[in-house]
C-alpha cells in the first residue's frame, strides 16, 4: 500500500513534459511514454529518480525533461536509483529512528544525537529531514557517524554576517570565487547552512568553474562527468586591424578576437593562454580580460597580468552553449602613461586553449593578433567611482518592500582635457549575498541627478545584473549619481549585496580619445580612500526579513445546500504567503448562523480544511458554542504548511437532517488569532488583516424547481411543413433549491385555434443550448382523443433518461422546444407550454421525488400559413450620377428578406426606361449593353443578361436562396455602351434608369405552396452616359496674402481630371466673390491660371478681359458674380459676353489640370485683419436642356449655366475656335466634386 502511495505522489508532482528528443546524450533527463518516472542518462546507463523530493535536490524545475520512446530507453541499461544530492537534506525512513546526512556516492553519515544536529545544522535542523522509501534506502551505504566538528562532505556553509559561501570537502572548505561559480555548478541557495564559525576547517582552493559535484551520482555509483563536445577556434573577421594606436590609461582595448563555434553539445572552456609578442614591453600593459564581443561582459573573474615569459592564463571556466558562435575579445588595459614605451609594436597571441570533459579542440594555434602601435604623448581621460549619496546602511527589510535602494554610487569625470566628455556605457552588479535571483524583481538603475530610470531588469535570471546601452554623458568635472532600486519578493533570512566585482564592470567611454576608460574605485564618498580589491564597490548588506501572510475571502457556489449531507462546501479562503512558506499550527474557524447556536453545535460536525488538490490538511473538528451563544468556533491544531504564493483552502463539514429550511451558515477566520511561523525564519508571523474574514453565506434549502414559459420566441407565422421549428422555451429554475434537481419527465401542453389541431405538432426535440436532451421516441408526438380535433388542447409527456436533464442548485436552464409542423393545416394558431403542477416530475440529488412549482403558460401563438412572403426594401444608393461609356457602374441596390420560410430565387425582371430629366433619346435601353445582378459581398455575378429592349430578365446561373428570415442585399450593375460617334447606338448625355418589376421565387418548406410572383414598380436612380467625364476636386489657398491695394491674391484653387476614356473640354466656370464687410476691401480684376501641378500658376488662361463680372444674380449671390471664359492665346482683344465664340480648355484623358483664380485688391482699409474675401465655385442644380445643345444653348439661355463642359464626342470633329458652336455641351449637374449650387468656400484674409 505504501509503495502505491509513493508512486502516486511522484506522478502528481511531475506534471507535463516536452516532446520527444531526437537523440540522447550524457546529462539528459528523460521519461518514457507509459509513465511519469524520470531518468538521468549518464552516457552508458539510466538512473531513475525515486521521487520528486530527490529530483528537487538536483533540479529546480521540470523544464529540461524530454519524452522518449521505449526503444530509446532500452538502449541504456538500468543503473541504481539517483540518490539525494549531498549536503541538501537529512534523510530517514518510516521504520527507523535514525537520521542521516548524505555524502557523495550515496554514502550516509548518522547524526547520532540532537546535540550533533543542533551544532551542525541549527535549531531548524528537523525541517531538513525527508523520508526515503524503504525500497530505495538499501541503495545507500552507511559510513562513520558525524560529530559536532565537521559537516558531511558536500554541505554548503556560510558564516553568519559573511557573504562567502563554501563547499565542505572533508576537513577542508573551498570558497566559491563568485556567484557565477556557484550557479554554474547547478547549486541552490536554499540549501546553504548558516553557521557561527568555520575556524575548525582549513581553507582549500577556490571553486571557479564546473566541478565534479555539479553532476549526478547514482546511489553507490561513481560520479558521472559531463558530455564531451567539440569546439572550433579561429581568428574572427572582426579582429582589430593592424597599426591601431594604443594610448595611456585606455581600457578594454581589443588586441585579438577569437571565434569559438560549438556543435550539438555545449563545451566548457577550462583555460585560455595568451602571449605578448612583437617589439614591445610587458610593462605597457597593466592586465588583460576576456570579453564577450556581443555583451562586453568579462568571462574571467579577475584580470590577468603577464608573467616573466610574457604569458597570462585565464583559468576561469566558461561554457559555450551548443550550436553557438561566440566572438571572444582578448582586451588589454594599458598603463597610465606610455611615455616610456612610445613607438613600440606589440601583438597579443592566443597560444593555448584547454577544454573540460574530454571535449575536442579544432583549429590551429597560435592565433596571432595584428601589430599595434603605442603612443607616448596621449593619455585617455580618467573616471572615479565612489560611494553615492544614498548608499544604504545595514538593514533588514520585509518581504514585499518596494523601491528599496540597495546600492548607490557615483561616477566622476576628472579628466585633464577641457573638452574630454566621458560616456557611461554599461554597469554590472553581482549579487554576492545569499538571496537567490528570484528573490528580487523590478530591479532598476536610476540616474539620481535627473530621476530617469536608465534600465530595468524585471525578473533577474542569475546573480549578475547587467545594464547596457546606458549612454549617459559626463562632462569634464561633473558627476552622476546612480541608485539601484529593487522590489523584494522573497528570501527571508537571506542577504542582498549587489556589488561591483571587477573594475571593468563599469564601462566608460572617452568621447575625445575614442577609447574605453577603466575607472578608479574609492571606498568613501570624498575619493580619499582607494579600493584596489574585489568587490570594488561593496555596499552594506540588506537582510530579507520575515515573510507575510494575507488571507482573503473567496466566493462559494452554490450558496444553497441541502441538509443530511456529508462533505458540504461551507467556505473558501485564499492564503497569500510572501517570502517564505508558512506553518500554521492553530487555525480558528468561526461559524455564524441565523438559527439557534445549539443547532450548529449539534447538527454541524467534522469540519475539515482541504488544499486545492482535495487533501485534508487540518481537522476534522466539531464546533463548540461560544459563551454568548452568538457563534460557534472550531480550532484546528494540525500543522498546515502554506506554500509561498497563493493557495485557496476550502472548509467542508457534515450537515445532519435536523436543520430548518432557510437556516444559514457563514464560516469566518480571525487572522490575528492564528498561530503562524515562517518556515524559513522560524519567526512568529501575524497574518493580515486583523479583523474577521468571512466567506459566502450558505443557506440550507430543500430541493425545489420552478418551471415557466419564456417570452421568446415571439409570436410569428410558420409555414405548414416547416421542420426543426423553435416553438417555445421553458425555464427550469433551481435558484431556491438546496440540491441539484434531475427532471425525469416533462408534459407539454399544446393549444390550437382555428383550423389548427394539436397533432399538427410532431417530432418534438429538447435542447439546452446546442446540446440535445435525449427523450423517448414514443413521446415525441401528441397522443390522445383530442389530438386531431381543431381548436382544442392536448398534452404530450416526454420521458427523459437518467441524468440527461439536471439543473444544478441555485442555477437555471432554458430548454428549447423544437418541433416539426405538419401540412394538414394552413391556418389557425398553435402554442406549446406547460399548465399543470404535475407537468414536471423531478427528484433531488438523493433520488427523492418532490413536487415542482409550475407557472402556467401557453407560449407564443404561432400562426400557420400555406407559404411565406418575400419583403423588398429599395436602397437610396447608388445616387444618380454620370457614367462613362464602356464601363460597368452600380445603378441600383435592394434588399430581400424571406419571411416564414426559406426562398429559392429563380428570376428577376427589370425594365430600362426614361431618366429623371435631361436628354432622352427615346430608346433608353440603347445606353446599356448588359445588366448584372450581384449578391452584396459576392465574388461573381449571380446572373447576367445582354440588353436588347426595354425589358430584361436576369436568371441566376446557380441556385440562389434565402433561408428563413434571412436578409440579403443585391446590387444591379449596368455596363454602358461606348458612346463614340458615329458607330454607337448610344449617345452622349442620354440618360436611363432601371426599374425592378418582378421576382420569381419558390418557398422551400415541405408544405409550402408556390409563391405568387410579386410585382413592383420600383425605379432606381438615373444615370447619363458620356464618352468621358470630368471630376472636380477642391484645393486650398494660402491665407494672409493681402499686403496692400494692388496686390494680386489667390481666391480659389481646384483641379479638373478627365476620365481615362477620353478628353473633356471646359467652356465656362463661375465663381461668387464677396467680402465679409462689403465696404473695407474690394477687387478690381480677376485672372485664371492653369498648370500641371497644384501650385503651378505659370500659364494665365483668362485675364480681366476674359472675365464677365456682374453684381449678384442666380445662385451666386455676392458683390461679384464672376464668369470666366477662356482666351488661352490672348487674342480676343475685348471683353466677351458671348462665350459661344470663345475658346475651350481641353484636358487629355486620364490627366489633371490645376486652376487658381486670382483677384486684384483695391480700396483696402488701413486697419489690419478687419476684412476677408470669400470665394465659392458655382455648380448647377438641374440639367441644362432636354436636347443636345452647343455652348450658346446653355450660357445665358437657361437658369443652370455656371459650369459648361463637353466630352468632345462630336461627329464632325472640332478645333479650339469652333468647338463651342458644336452641339454636345452640358452643364455641371451631377459632375463629381460640384455641389448643386456652390462649393465649400475658400477665404483670403487681409
Amino acid at each position: 500500500m505504501s509503495s502505491l502511495m509513493f508512486t502516486t505522489v511522484f506522478t502528481l508532482s511531475f506534471g507535463s513534459f516536452v516532446p520527444t528528443a531526437a537523440a540522447l546524450v550524457a546529462g539528459d533527463l528523460v521519461k518514457g511514454p507509459n509513465s511519469d518516472a524520470v531518468y538521468y542518462i549518464d552516457g552508458t546507463m539510466k538512473h531513475v529518480f525515486p521521487d520528486s523530493k530527490t529530483y528537487f535536490t538536483w533540479y529546480a524545475s521540470f523544464g529540461a525533461i524530454k519524452t522518449v520512446s521505449v526503444s530509446e530507453l532500452d538502449m541504456f541499461p538500468t543503473g541504481t536509483p539517483v540518490a539525494y544530492r549531498p549536503g541538501t537534506k537529512l534523510v530517514t525512513h518510516p521504520n527507523t529512528a535514525r537520521v542521516y546526512a548524505v555524502e557523495p556516492s550515496g554514502n550516509l553519515r548518522w547524526v547520532p544525537s540532537e546535540a550533533v544536529a543542533l551544532a551542525l545544522y541549527g535549531s531548524d535542523w528537523a525541517k531538513m529531514v525527508n523520508d526515503v522509501h524503504e525500497l530505495t534506502f538499501g541503495n545507500y551505504t552507511v559510513g562513520s557517524d558525524l560529530t559536532t566538528t565537521y559537516h558531511a562532505k558536500g554541505t554548503l556553509v556560510q558564516k553568519t554576517g559573511d557573504t562567502t559561501i563554501y563547499y565542505v570537502d572533508g576537513t577542508t572548505i573551498r570558497p566559491f570565487a563568485s556567484s557565477s561559480a556557484f550557479d554554474t555548478n547547478n547549486l541552490n541557495y536554499d540549501f546553504i547552512v548558516k553557521v557561527s564559525s568555520l575556524s575548525q576547517y582549513t581553507t582549500g582552493s577556490s571553486v571557479t568553474g564546473v566541478e565534479s559535484f555539479a553532476t549526478i551520482s547514482g546511489s553507490g555509483t561513481s560520479t558521472v562527468t559531463g558530455p564531451a563536445g567539440s569546439l572550433t577556434v579561429s581568428l574572427s573577421p572582426s579582429t582589430p586591424a593592424a597599426n591601431q594606436v594604443l594610448i595611456g590609461a585606455a581600457a578594454s582595448v581589443p588586441m585579438v578576437t577569437l571565434r569559438l563555434q560549438t556543435g550539438g553539445t555545449a563545451v566548457i572552456v577550462d583555460s585560455v593562454t595568451i602571449q605578448r609578442g612583437g617589439l614591445a614591453s610587458d610593462a605597457a600593459f597593466t592586465d588583460f580580460d576576456l570579453l564577450r564581443a556581443d555583451t562586453w561582459l568579462t568571462l574571467n573573474n579577475s584580470s590577468k597580468t603577464l608573467n616573466s615569459t610574457h604569458n597570462a592564463t585565464f583559468n576561469d571556466d566558461f561554457t559555450v552553449p551548443a550550436n553557438s558562435t561566440w566572438d571572444v575579445i582578448v582586451a588589454a588595459n594599458m598603463a597610465a602613461s606610455l611615455a616610456t614605451y612610445a613607438g613600440e609594436y606589440p601583438t597579443v597571441n592566443v597560444t593555448a586553449i584547454t577544454l573540460k570533459n574530454n571535449s575536442t579542440l579544432s583549429g590551429t594555434l597560435p592565433i596571432n593578433g595584428n601589430v599595434m602601435l603605442t603612443n607616448g604623448t596621449i593619455t585617455a581621460g580618467t573616471a572615479r567611482v565612489a560611494i553615492g549619496a544614498n548608499n544604504p546602511s545595514a538593514a533588514t527589510k520585509e518581504v514585499g518592500t518596494k523601491d528599496y535602494i540597495v546600492s548607490s554610487l557615483k561616477v566622476n569625470n576628472n579628466s585633464s582635457e577641457t573638452a574630454e566628455t566621458l560616456v557611461l556605457k554599461s554597469m554590472t552588479f553581482t549579487q554576492n549575498g545569499s538571496a537567490a535571483p528570484s528573490d528580487l524583481e523590478n530591479v532598476r538603475l536610476r540616474n539620481t541627478n535627473t530621476g530617469t530610470i536608465l534600465g530595468t531588469i524585471a525578473a533577474p535570471a542569475d546573480k549578475k545584473l547587467n545594464f547596457q546601452n546606458l549612454n549617459v554623458e559626463i562632462l569634464k568635472g561633473n558627476t552622476i549619481n546612480l541608485d539601484l532600486l529593487v522590489d523584494i519578493r522573497g528570501g527571508s533570512a537571506r542577504t542582498i549585496s549587489l556589488d561591483v566585482d571587477q573594475k571593468s564592470h563599469i564601462v566608460v567611454w572617452d568621447n575625445l580619445r575614442g577609447v574605453y576608460v577603466l575607472p578608479s574605485y574609492f571606498s568613501d564618498a570624498s575619493y580619499a580612500t582607494g579600493d584596489a580589491t574585489s568587490p570594488y564597490y561593496d555596499p552594506a548588506d540588506t537582510t530579507v526579513g520575515n515573510g507575510k501572510l494575507r488571507i482573503e475571502s473567496v466566493a462559494v457556489t452554490p450558496t444553497n445546500v441541502a441538509e443530511n449531507k456529508t462533505g458540504v462546501l461551507l467556505g473558501k479562503f485564499k492564503f497569500v504567503a510572501d517570502g517564505e512558506a508558512m506553518n500554521v499550527t492553530a487555525l480558528g474557524l468561526v461559524i455564524s448562523t441565523t438559527t439557534a447556536n445549539s443547532r450548529v453545535v449539534n447538527n454541524l460536525t467534522n469540519l475539515v480544511v482541504k488544499d486545492p488538490a482535495g487533501n485534508t490538511v487540518a481537522g476534522p473538528k466539531d464546533p463548540t458554542a461560544n459563551t454568548n451563544y452568538v457563534t460557534a468556533t472550531a480550532t484546528t491544531t494540525d500543522t498546515m504548511t502554506v506554500p509561498s504564493g497563493e493557495t485557496i483552502y476550502s472548509i467542508y463539514g457534515d450537515l445532519d437532517s435536523d436543520w430548518t429550511a432557510s437556516d444559514t451558515l457563514q464560516v469566518g477566520i480571525y487572522p490575528s488569532a492564528m498561530t503562524v511561523k515562517g518556515d524559513v525564519t522560524g519567526n512568529t508571523i501575524t497574518p493580515t488583516p486583523s479583523g474577521q474574514i468571512q466567506s459566502t453565506r450558505i443557506t440550507i434549502k430543500s430541493a425545489d424547481i420552478n418551471v415557466s414559459v419564456a417570452p421568446a420566441p415571439a409570436a410569428q407565422t410558420v409555414v405548414a411543413g416547416a421542420q426543426n421549428f423553435e416553438i417555445s422555451n421553458l425555464v427550469l429554475d433551481a435558484a431556491d433549491s438546496g440540491s441539484d434537481v434531475r427532471v425525469t419527465s416533462l408534459a407539454l401542453a399544446i393549444k390550437s385555434t382555428g383550423a389548427a389541431f394539436p397533432d399538427v405538432v410532431s417530432g418534438v426535440q429538447l435542447f439546452v443550448g446546442a446540446t440535445e436532451i435525449p427523450i423517448s421516441s414514443r413521446s415525441t408526438a401528441c397522443a390522445g382523443a383530442t389530438c386531431s380535433t381543431a381548436a382544442t388542447n392536448a398534452t404530450t409527456t416526454l420521458s427523459i433518461a437518467t441524468g440527461n436533464l439536471t439543473v444544478p442548485s441555485t442555477q437555471s436552464k432554458t430548454v428549447k422546444v423544437v418541433v416539426d409542423m405538419g401540412t394538414g393545416a394552413t391556418s389557425g394558431t398553435v402554442a406549446v407550454g406547460v399548465q399543470m403542477n404535475s407537468a414536471v416530475t423531478a427528484i433531488d440529488s438523493e433520488s427523492q421525488s418532490f413536487t415542482a412549482d409550475i407557472t402556467p403558460g401557453n407560449g407564443s401563438a404561432m400562426t400557420l400559413a400555406a407559404g411565406g412572403t418575400l419583403d423588398l426594401t429599395l436602397s437610396q444608393d447608388p445616387k444618380a450620377a454620370l457614367a462613362v461609356g464602356g464601363t460597368t457602374v452600380n445603378v441600383g441596390q435592394f434588399s430581400l428578406q424571406a419571411r416564414y420560410e426559406g426562398m429559392q430565387l429563380n428570376a428577376f425582371g427589370f425594365s430600362l426606361g426614361n431618366p429623371d430629366g435631361g436628354y432622352d433619346q427615346g430608346s433608353d435601353f440603347n445606353q446599356v449593353e448588359t445588366l448584372e445582378l450581384w449578391e452584396s459581398g459576392g465574388s461573381s455575378a449571380l446572373g447576367t443578361i445582354s440588353v436588347s429592349g426595354a425589358a430584361a430578365t436576369v436568371t441566376p446561373s446557380s441556385v440562389a436562396t434565402l433561408s428563413i428570415n434571412q436578409l440579403k442585399s443585391y446590387i444591379v450593375k449596368a455596363k454602358f455602351r461606348d458612346v463614340t460617334v458615329p458607330s454607337s447606338i448610344a449617345q452622349s448625355n442620354a440618360g436611363m434608369r432601371v426599374t425592378l418589376r418582378w421576382i420569381d421565387a419558390d418557398g422551400t418548406s415541405a408544405g409550402s405552396s408556390t409563391l405568387a410572383e410579386p410585382t413592383y414598380s420600383t425605379a432606381f436612380n438615373s444615370f447619363s452616359s458620356y464618352k468621358s467625364i470630368p471630376t472636380v476636386a477642391l484645393g486650398s489657398i494660402t491665407t494672409d496674402q493681402v499686403t496692400g491695394s494692388g496686390s494680386e491674391v489667390d481666391l480659389f484653387k481646384f483641379s479638373v481630371t478627365a476620365n481615362s476614356m477620353g478628353p473633356v473640354g471646359l467652356a465656362k466656370l463661375s465663381f461668387s466673390v464677396s467680402t465679409s464687410s462689403g465696404v473695407r476691401m474690394s477687387l478690381t480684376g480677376y485672372s485664371l491660371y492653369m498648370g500641371p501641378a497644384s501650385n503651378d500658376t505659370s500659364s494665365q488662361i483668362a485675364d480681366s478681359g476674359d472675365v464677365l463680372v456682374q453684381q449678384g444674380g442666380d445662385n451666386l449671390a455676392g458683390i461679384h458674380q464672376v464668369a470666366v471664359k477662356f482666351d488661352y492665346n490672348h487674342n480676343s482683344g475685348s471683353t466677351q459676353t458671348d462665350l459661344g465664340s470663345g475658346e475651350l480648355i481641353e484636358i487629355s484623358g486620364g490627366t489633371t489640370k490645376y486652376f487658381t483664380l486670382k483677384g486684384t485688391v483695391s480700396a483696402l482699409s488701413s486697419t489690419a485683419n478687419d476684412d476677408s474675401i470669400i470665394t465659392r465655385m458655382g455648380g448647377d442644380a438641374g440639367f441644362a436642356s432636354t436636347a443636345l445643345v452647343n455652348v450658346g444653348g446653355i450660357d445665358g439661355a437657361v437658369e443652370h449655366d455656371d459650369f459648361i463642359w463637353s466630352d468632345l464626342n462630336f461627329v464632325s470633329g472640332y478645333n479650339s475656335s469652333t468647338a463651342t458652336y458644336t452641339v454636345g455641351w452640358f452643364n455641371g449637374y451631377r459632375v463629381t466634386g460640384l455641389d448643386d449650387n456652390t462649393t465649400t468656400p475658400m477665404t483670403q484674409t487681409d
